[in-house]
């Protein structure tokens, strides 16, 4: 597997992402749910079949 090597400037589209990533409401949401779910558990279940 190959990985893309990080470049240490930012770029116009890096930072017009950035900025729709601190405002996105969907994201946010998701975030909320993965802190409510237990992941261990999920794993488990998933696990066992």
């Amino acid at each position: 597997m190959g990985y893309k090597q990080i470049e240490p400037n930012m770029t116009f589209a890096k930072v017009s992402h950035l900025r729709s990533m601190e405002h996105n409401r969907n994201l946010k949401r998701l975030e909320i749910i993965n802190q409510g779910i237990n992941w261990s558990k999920v794993d488990c279940i998933l696990m066992s079949h």
